[in-house]
């Protein structure tokens, strides 16, 4: 069973494939950039036993270092549909040449992550083969993409609190101990 389903088999694309399955097509194609469910090490490792070198374009444009933006991208072919998976060093990023609704999404890297078990064997010895090497993190990214996280979601809650507080606040005045906040909350609302 593919990853993507029953209706598709997924396969390597040849170069001769990629001429002779142009389409024009009028739909928009599917993206969907991953950055928790999946590792572009163990998605990296899964494609390459099974099928083998990278062979999209954007590996012709990579330099052989780690100053690249996207280190591998594979060009699939599943039926007569394109599949491009690229990653980067954080996320992975799929671009199919068709419509995808989000429960197909989620079909997919579900299916992605079981099809990991099938080539279990192979995918380990890939991971092993690969080049060990220390990885120097910078804290301040971490702290930064903390932070952010954070943010949204002060930004998102007191968008709620303040559109409650602004839709009572119509009907009588503003009396902070009434509205049981703190004057860090109210701080941060206005």
């Amino acid at each position: 069973m593919s990853f993507l389903g029953e209706k598709h088999r997924l396969k390597r694309c040849s170069p001769s494939s990629r001429e002779k399955g142009v389409k024009k097509s009028s739909s928009l194609s599917g993206h969907l950039v991953v950055r928790t469910q999946l590792r572009p090490l163990d998605v990296y490792a899964y494609l390459r036993a099974r099928f083998g070198i990278p062979n999209g374009f954007q590996n012709f444009l990579r330099r052989d270092d780690s100053d690249n933006w996207i280190h591998w991208d594979f060009n699939l072919k599943a039926d007569d549909v394109d599949v491009y998976i690229q990653g980067t060093s954080r996320e992975i990023h799929f671009m199919i040449a068709e419509s995808i609704t989000d429960q197909n999404w989620k079909n997919i890297i579900v299916g992605l992550k079981k099809d990991f078990g099938r080539v279990g064997r192979a995918k380990s010895d890939m991971t092993r083969s690969f080049e060990k090497f220390v990885v120097f993190q910078n804290k301040f990214i971490t702290l930064a993409q903390l932070c952010a996280e954070i943010h949204g979601a002060i930004t998102d809650a007191t968008e709620s609190m303040a559109t409650s507080i602004r839709s009572e606040s119509r009907s009588k005045p503003f009396i902070l101990k009434e509205s049981g906040l703190s004057s860090l909350m109210v701080a941060t609302i206005f």
